[in-house]
């Protein structure tokens, strides 16, 4: 008799719906992507660590998504957001994405 397969967990990250649809509303084009994540005991809490590659998003929204993901799976305590940027006209916008593990984090 075989063991039964490992199955892990789901990842559950409460905004992946509203990334998805934001990446496919409205950061179309040549919007610059950056997915970052930060351990919760960083200090200081400024300190944002690049995932994988900056992209763009004319390269699709899945495969943000993807690295969205495997961040998260790699680094499942880890505080993570979608950092985008567009040259012309000028914009930058930072959504976060997953909180983070923050048990016992005060604000200083």
């Amino acid at each position: 008799m075989q063991p039964a397969p490992t199955i892990s967990p789901a990842i559950h990250l409460p905004h992946l719906e509203e990334v998805s649809t934001l990446l496919r509303d409205h950061l179309q084009g040549d919007w610059i992507v950056r997915i970052e994540h930060r351990a919760p005991d960083t200090l200081p809490r400024s300190l944002w660590r690049t995932w994988g590659r900056t992209q763009y998003t004319r390269q699709g929204a899945d495969r943000v998504m993807d690295r969205i993901l495997d961040c998260h799976a790699a680094n499942p305590e880890h505080a993570i957001r979608l950092c985008a940027e567009k040259l012309r006209p000028q914009a930058r916008l930072v959504y976060w994405i997953h909180p983070g593990d923050t048990a016992g984090e005060t604000d200083s």
